[in-house]
């Protein structure tokens, strides 16, 4: 009978352990997709401040435009143009952005989530290592 009980405690110490491994496995994916998303909100962080300086230039320069000559409307047309573009695409970029960090928040808390069940699953197996000592 305690033959039979240490090896149900083996039994389940051995797949404590390989639950152990795939959740540190899990971790690692989940930072490795992190970092990448990271490095991805970079990027787009990047992108975000070069369009708003291109929008910041566009807008005074059409403002400059404006006070010229009426004779330059077509001028003024163009970079209108470029400006709702650019602001277009700004908060295309800005929406990606939001994207980008609502799924790295997702991915961090997930990681966690994980993390707390493998260091759970550890301490089941040290209580089962301990009570078989």
């Amino acid at each position: 009978a305690q033959l039979d009980s240490l090896q149900q405690t083996r039994g389940i110490l051995a797949l404590k352990d390989l639950d152990l491994q795939r959740m540190s496995s899990l971790v690692a994916e989940k930072e490795s997709e992190n970092q990448g998303l990271a490095n991805e909100a970079d990027r787009a962080k990047v992108r975000v401040v070069e369009l708003e300086a291109q929008l910041r230039a566009s807008q005074g320069e059409a403002n400059h435009l404006r006070g010229v000559s009426e004779q330059r409307a077509g001028v003024i047309d163009e970079l209108s143009r470029k400006n709702e573009r650019l602001t277009a695409e700004l908060q295309s970029e800005r929406d990606a952005l939001a994207r980008t960090q609502g799924t790295a928040a997702v991915l961090r808390a997930r990681m966690q989530r994980d993390e707390s069940s493998a260091a759970t699953s550890l301490k089941l197996a040290e209580a089962l290592e301990a009570k078989e000592a």
